[in-house]
């Protein structure tokens, strides 16, 4: 939900992709500001081959990849694997305990690394009720270095099974649909749902590259320069079409610097300033990539926040690659207006028309949800993208985290969850959408960039 930050870490700017990197890279809490460091205890937790013809072998009791020793008759050996561990944790508490002291617990779950053999064809989900000791948002346990060190090899084990899991989804695509908007699984058929613009083969690019897909990244590059064309789509959602295709064609140019992806870029991006009404400073909904007309929401009676608030980084990179102005002069323009009629609390309701060159809100729903959420992450994101230097959009995004911990964060009875609620009308309705989990990510990103500092007791309260 963070929109593939790590992916297109260029274009936000490399110190928000290294945060997040950071953040992503182990278990939830274990970053925190502890600097990173290679101390190791000199200690093997790992079972070895050693003479005998021993595998790993995964404990479905316990979790992500607790192994335990099998012998030639497949009997496991509980005592000498039992045996290693007593000795591993008294070789880690020692350690641990001479660096950090031993006021708080040892960080107790399993941090093995996942086999590659692992079958995720058999896994369940072990459900929730865990790790409530969190639920405060503080750790209870001590982390160490050593622990850290866990983490990031447990992570980079599971980089095996991602990867495999896109090697099997783009393999499905690229027999059955290559080129096409969308794939069908049941029928195998290729289906045009985006205007017939490879959506599924443009917004994947970046994964392509970053996932070192190199041969499947450059025939997908082929296609897009000897096929991939813009002017025979009708009417196109501008939002998507801006996150998806040019978003997916300027990370592909930023990764590989080939040109090809930067000139369909510009000419895709020409083609979505036809959203914007003449003298008009709010985009429509949807957009005719043909003839470049437009018109507002088949289903809504106004423009979304989310939707108008959620072109500018795409733009504002094309800007600056192509050397033309005009991209961001036009998209930048939505967030001075809304600037302009920011309510008190920070908090815009999703609802929203331009009537004589002003803002006006439809409707008085709050919400971090569907309609209003990638609005006030990319707020924060262009801020970043721009080097920290234009404060507007910062202090638009800190007004509104203000405005949800006051009106919308809300407490779940008798569990004592955090959730972010909805308001209608000054109503709570006391709700979380999905879409609104990315909230983990953008709070911990914002801390992590906070101009007061990451020891400011505003980013510790967001990191909390």
């Amino acid at each position: 939900t963070l929109r593939s930050l790590p992916a297109r870490r260029k274009i936000l700017g490399s110190g928000a992709a290294v945060g997040v990197e950071r953040m992503m890279s182990g278990v939830a809490g274990l970053r925190r500001s502890t600097p990173k460091k290679e101390i190791v205890p000199e200690v093997n937790n790992k079972v070895e081959k050693d003479g005998d013809d021993n595998t790993n072998k995964t404990d479905d009791n316990n979790d992500d990849g607790i192994t335990s020793t099998t012998n030639d008759d497949g009997v496991t050996d509980d005592r000498d694997a039992a045996d290693n561990n007593d000795k591993n944790e008294s070789h880690k508490k020692n350690w641990s305990d001479r660096i950090f002291g031993s006021s708080k617990k040892e960080y107790p779950y399993s941090l093995n690394p996942v086999p590659a053999s692992m079958n995720f064809a058999s896994f369940r989900a072990k459900g929730g009720s865990r790790f409530e000791e969190y639920a405060d948002g503080s750790s209870p346990y001590e982390i160490s270095e050593y622990t850290i060190s866990q983490s990031d090899e447990q992570a980079r084990s599971r980089r095996v099974h991602v990867k495999a899991a896109m090697e099997f989804a783009w393999g499905g695509y690229t027999k059955y649909a290559f080129g096409a908007d969308e794939v069908t699984p049941w029928s195998h058929r290729g289906k045009e749902r985006w205007g017939n613009t490879g959506c599924t083969l443009v917004d994947s690019l970046d994964t392509l590259w970053l996932m070192d897909m190199k041969d499947e990244f450059w025939k997908a590059r082929d296609w897009v320069r000897d096929h991939l064309q813009h002017d025979q789509a009708g009417l196109v959602s501008t939002f998507e079409t801006t996150i998806r295709s040019l978003g997916g064609l300027l990370s592909a140019y930023d990764w590989s610097g080939d040109t090809a992806f930067l000139e369909k870029a510009k000419e895709l991006g020409d083609r979505l300033l036809g959203a914007f009404p003449e003298g008009e400073d709010l985009p429509k909904a949807q957009v005719n990539l043909r003839n470049g007309s437009n018109k507002g929401s088949s289903w809504f009676h106004s423009e979304l926040t989310a939707e108008v608030g959620t072109i500018q980084i795409e733009n504002r990179y094309l800007s600056k690659m192509s050397k033309d102005s005009k991209y961001a002069t036009k998209t930048e323009k939505v967030y001075e207006l809304l600037n302009n009629v920011m309510p008190s609390n920070g908090l815009y309701p999703y609802g929203i028309s331009e009537r004589g060159g002003k803002i006006e809100f439809t409707n008085s729903k709050l919400t971090f949800g569907a309609m209003s959420d990638s609005f006030y992450e990319y707020m924060l994101k262009i801020w970043i993208q721009g080097g920290q230097t234009e404060p507007m959009y910062r202090d638009m995004y800190d007004k509104a985290i203000q405005g949800m911990h006051d009106v919308l964060l809300q407490t779940s009875t008798p569990s004592g969850l955090s959730y972010i609620a909805d308001s209608n009308s000054n109503r709570m309705d006391h709700k979380m959408d999905h879409l609104v989990c990315f909230m983990g990510g953008l709070l911990a990103l914002g801390a992590y960039t906070d101009p007061q500092g990451l020891e400011s007791s505003r980013a510790q309260r967001d990191l909390k």
